[in-house]
Parts: structure tokens; C-alpha cells; sequence
């Protein structure tokens, strides 16, 4: 486990609820480069998973710097969140743990982006080396495809969606709930990317721009939602300095109706929401079983869309901004007044597009590993 937001519970309960299975989870650092080389957030999500009553096997011994030998484990499956071997240890590659016992990929996040970064992820040999890869979508299954993997693909559906299944946690959002004739405020949820490379986030298009909406509005309840990797990523890349970034963020704060959320859930917080501003990203598809508006801060020249083919699919259900006052537009009339043509044709794309298996993705992935695995010899 690398990413805290990347945690699937449905996927861990549905193992470990089952007799036939013991599960060991380890907590590993992480490299992001090129922004940094330094191994970062084990100790957070060791903390992360203890607040939830698992104890994690630290990856890495701060005392000896030493990794784990996880060969020693003599696990018979490893799940790993993410295709990046540049992101783990070398004791963790897809090379070393491949060699010894069978490894399966669940996505850490909703795969919803394109263009030639993902083209060409999808030709990597880290699938290849994979035992199993479970995809979210009859689209991904088909990018496989075409990238020449399919043996090892499985069509699943994605286990964080299982958290629709869940009633919402009211301790968990920024919001107190709606009683009849009370709290007539809209809930603005705003959740730009990190990714500024390929165009994807409009953080620093919109930054001053949502603050001001929400000074402007007290009427409106804004809660920021940054990618994890979002400020970090401003100020390594020089967009912005970290003092203005301090600044900007502590006006935030400020602000009575607005809110900064860095936590790692977000479910029921999209539940308790009435409508999403957000960019390129997997929340394009993640929030859309919630039935409620996404206004889409598109960023790309052109009105070329960086995303794959069910992102493609999936685009007329979105509110499309390309600038402040469209944003503006679509705030207002959709996000405060509540107009909302589209809700119709999004719930039709939730039925026809977002696959859910029949008892969640989380079991369908137990009992498929339950089917195919044999025994294997260490």
C-alpha cells in the first residue's frame, strides 16, 4: 500500500472476511520523480491503516534502511495499486516479486485519462508480468487489447465503487446533513488535478477565481478538494511559490464558507455534495454514481480532450467550462440555481457505462482469484 487515497476497503474486507485467505498488508514509501527522490508517506499510511485497526508491515526499517524481504513472506498473490515500478523500491519492482509468487494489479484510481502517456503505460511489460489486471470497464479491456495484453485482463469493475453500496458517514463530510426546510446553501465540491505537464489541471487558471466565487457567494458552501500531489507539484515546478501558495491557502481558510479537505475519503463526501467542479481526472467517473452534476475546467487547445475511450463516452455528461465565465455560467445556473438538463442522460451513462458486477467488484475479484488460483510451489 502506497496511496492512502488509493485504499480499497471493500477490496481487503472481501478477503479477509474469508476463511480461505490470510492477507498481510505492508505500507511503502514512495519515490515521485522527477518532482522528488526521496522515499516519502510510509509513516502516514501506516497511521492511515491504523485508524482503521489494520497493522501494516512496515516496507522499509528506519533503523537498520533496510526493505522488507517480502520473499520471505512466501506470499502466494501480491496485489499491487499502481503500474509504476519508478514509485517503488527495487525489492518491490514487478521484475523481483514476479519471480516469486503470482502478482495482480488493481488500479489505484478510476482510469478515465488518455492521450500518449496512458497509450503507451498500456504497452508496458509490468502488465505483462502480471498474473492477473483487473480493469474497471469494457473500454480498458479494449486498450489492452489493442496494446497486444489480454490473456491476464479481467473485466471486474472498480472496488471503490462498492462504497455506493455503504450508507453515507455523516462524520466523514464537511457538510452537517440537509433537514427539510433547513441548510438551503449549495455544496460546492472543487477538485483540481496535479498534473500540469499535459495540460490537466486548471488549478492555476482558476485558483483566485473559485476563492472569489466563494467570498462572493456566501450562499454557496466551497470545499477544496487539491489532488494529493497538487501543491507539491506547484511549487517543484516553480508555478507558483511556496509563500504565495501559503498565502493563497490561508485566505482560503479563512473564508466562512470554504473549506480545504486533504483527507483520504471522499465518498461521502460526493454524497453529501450537490455538484462537482473538477478537471481531468478519475473523479470524472468516480462521482457520477452519485446522479449529481460535474461541471468539467477543460484545459486542453484545440477542444482536444485528453481521455480514453469511455472518458470520451462519458463527456456529454459533463458541464463543459473552458474559461472563467463559463465556469462562472455553469456555477451559477447549475450549481446554485440547480438546473440540471443533463441529470437524465447521466443516469442512463451510470446504467450503461459504469459496470458494477452483480455483489461489488471487491467480491467478483475474491471469487474470481478463488476460480483461477492453483497452488504455488516457493
Amino acid at each position: 500500500m502506497q496511496f492512502a487515497n488509493g485504499w480499497s476497503q471493500h477490496l481487503y474486507e472481501a478477503f479477509t472476511k474469508f476463511p480461505r485467505f490470510e492477507v498481510l498488508v505492508v505500507a511503502l514509501p514512495r519515490k515521485q520523480p522527477p518532482l522528488s527522490e526521496e522515499w516519502l508517506d510510509m509513516n502516514k499510511n501506516i497511521a492511515f491503516l491504523l485508524r482503521r485497526n489494520i497493522y501494516a508491515l512496515p516496507g522499509y526499517n528506519n533503523v537498520t534502511q533496510t526493505f522488507l524481504n517480502l520473499q520471505a513472506l512466501t506470499p502466494d498473490i501480491v496485489f499491487t495499486p499502481t503500474p509504476y515500478d519508478c514509485q517503488r523500491p527495487e525489492a518491490f519492482s514487478i521484475d523481483t516479486i514476479s519471480k516469486f509468487t503470482r502478482v495482480c494489479h488493481v488500479q489505484y484510481a478510476f482510469q478515465i485519462s488518455g492521450g500518449v502517456f496512458h497509450e503507451n503505460l498500456y504497452k508496458a511489460p509490468f502488465y505483462r508480468k502480471c498474473w492477473k489486471v483487473f480493469v474497471e470497464s469494457k473500454e480498458m479491456q479494449q486498450h489492452f487489447s489493442e496494446a497486444g495484453v489480454s490473456d491476464n485482463i479481467v473485466l471486474s469493475g472498480y472496488p471503490k465503487l462498492d462504497g455506493y453500496d455503504d450508507p453515507v458517514d455523516q462524520t466523514k463530510t464537511y457538510w452537517a446533513p440537509r433537514e427539510k426546510g433547513e441548510d438551503p446553501s449549495r455544496k460546492i465540491l472543487w477538485a483540481p488535478h496535479f498534473n500540469l505537464d499535459e495540460g490537466t489541471s486548471t488549478f492555476p487558471q482558476y485558483h483566485d477565481f473559485m476563492l472569489s466565487m466563494a467570498q462572493a457567494m456566501p450562499q454557496l458552501k466551497l470545499v477544496f478538494r487539491p489532488h494529493p500531489m497538487l501543491f507539491e507539484t506547484l511549487v517543484q515546478t516553480g508555478t507558483m511559490r511556496a509563500d504565495d501558495l501559503e498565502i493563497y491557502l490561508k485566505e482560503f481558510r479563512a473564508t466562512p464558507n470554504a473549506i480545504i479537505d486533504e483527507s483520504p475519503e471522499y465518498l461521502d463526501t460526493f454524497r453529501t455534495s450537490d455538484i462537482l467542479i473538477t478537471d481531468n481526472g478519475s473523479f470524472l467517473g468516480m462521482y457520477l454514481p452519485t446522479g449529481k452534476p460535474i461541471i468539467y475546467t477543460h484545459a486542453y487547445p484545440n477542444d482536444k480532450h485528453n481521455l480514453n475511450a469511455l472518458g470520451k463516452k462519458l463527456l456529454p455528461n459533463y458541464y463543459i467550462a473552458r474559461n472563467a465565465g463559463e465556469l462562472a455560467h455553469y456555477m451559477v445556473r447549475v450549481g446554485l440555481h440547480g438546473e440540471d438538463p443533463l441529470r437524465k442522460l447521466r443516469k442512463r451513462s451510470v446504467r450503461e457505462l459504469i459496470f458494477r458486477p452483480k455483489g461489488g467488484a471487491s467480491a467478483f475479484i475474491r471469487d474470481h482469484l478463488i476460480e483461477e488460483r492453483e497452488p504455488v510451489h516457493h
